[in-house]
């Protein structure tokens, strides 16, 4: 609790003092998703978003429930990724295009769906996707 604390401190003095946005509070994952996997999926991103550091969705977490591991086509596949470096993840180039995807989904779901952590792009990381670019605007 001391460390969050102290985070949220730090964060907001460095917010205020240079001017950054919110959406620039990044973790190592988000920024290099295909070395880092820190802070982790236990840090607590949906906390700090609500004393103003950081970006999170606003969706119901019940109803996000309900479609998760619902299967996307290839069509909602792309709108996820477009909505990934909307949000500011690295592009994925077609050298290892398929694994650096898993890794990337990855550093997504380790931030904005944290209990469940698999790679796999389903109904539940599009929505979350969608409400965060559009929120971005």
């Amino acid at each position: 609790k001391k460390q969050i604390h102290s985070i949220i401190k730090l964060t907001k003095y460095l917010i205020k003092k240079y001017e950054i946005r919110i959406k620039f509070i990044l973790g190592h994952s988000d920024i290099a998703p295909f070395r880092k996997k820190d802070p982790g999926e236990k840090f607590p991103w949906k906390y700090l978003s609500k004393k103003k550091v950081g970006l999170w969705h606003n969706l119901n977490e019940k109803k996000l429930y309900e479609i998760r591991k619902k299967i996307v086509d290839e069509y909602e596949k792309n709108n996820f990724l477009k909505n990934l470096y909307k949000i500011g993840y690295s592009r994925v180039f077609n050298k290892n295009r398929n694994k650096n995807i898993k890794l990337l989904t990855k550093a997504f779901q380790r931030r904005f769906r944290q209990n469940l952590i698999n790679g796999i792009i389903d109904k539940e990381c599009l929505l979350i996707s969608k409400n965060l670019a559009k929120n971005l605007k």
